[in-house]
Order: structure tokens, then C-alpha cells, then sequence
């Protein structure tokens, strides 16, 4: 397995655990969701997919490469933790992150901005 995937995974899982504020867990929840399960991202100039939810249906993988129903945009954190999504339908709007270590340093950023102890 990926070194940051691990440990993004891993962050996240402490970071929600140890958090009881309920902003918080919303913003972790939504990066949750548009990484590690609806993430995106770019290789090689070549947009792929990774997140989990995607993975799992044989047609939210086309839809989210090459719907044009789907708003693509850059993984900013800011956005992503105030956008909210639906899980009982396809996906409309997803991010692209550039890496594994981009997201583990992101996620890292928001959990030291939040004050939660991990």
C-alpha cells in the first residue's frame, strides 16, 4: 500500500475519533468523502480514479472520468470541506488531488488549524 494513503487513512480515522465538536467532524467527513471515497486524481496529465465509492461502482467510474454532468475541479481543502454531497446518487462534483502526499499534507494542515490532539 501507499506510505501516505496509509497514513492519510490512518489521520483521518484518529482525527474524527478524537474530535467532539461537530464542525469538525463534518469538515473531516467531507474530505473523507471527496478522498479517500470519491477522490480523484491526476497522473501523468491523465485524470484517474482511487476513492473507494467510485471504485465500487462499475458506473460511477465512467461517470466520474468522462460525464460531462461532472463538475471536476482542483482539491482545495477550503472548498472541499464546505461542499456537501449526496450519497444516494451519483456523484456530480468531485476533486482532483495531485497525490497521495498532497492530501496527507492537507489533511495534516486541517487537523493542526483544528486543534485536534491525534
Amino acid at each position: 500500500m501507499n506510505r501516505d494513503y496509509a497514513e492519510l487513512l490512518t489521520l483521518i480515522g484518529k482525527a474524527v475519533a478524537t474530535t467532539k465538536k461537530g464542525d469538525q467532524v463534518l469538515a473531516l467527513k467531507r474530505f473523507s468523502w471527496f478522498s479517500i471515497e470519491f477522490g480523484l486524481m491526476e497522473e501523468a496529465r491523465e485524470v484517474k480514479v482511487f476513492g473507494a465509492g467510485i471504485l465500487s461502482s462499475t458506473g460511477e467510474i465512467p461517470y466520474s472520468i468522462e460525464s460531462p454532468e461532472v463538475v471536476r475541479r482542483p482539491f482545495v481543502t477550503d472548498e472541499v470541506i464546505e461542499t456537501d454531497y449526496d450519497p444516494s446518487r451519483m456523484q456530480d462534483q468531485l476533486f482532483i488531488a495531485p497525490s497521495f502526499a498532497f492530501l496527507r499534507c492537507e489533511l495534516e494542515s486541517l487537523v493542526k488549524r483544528f486543534n485536534i490532539p491525534v
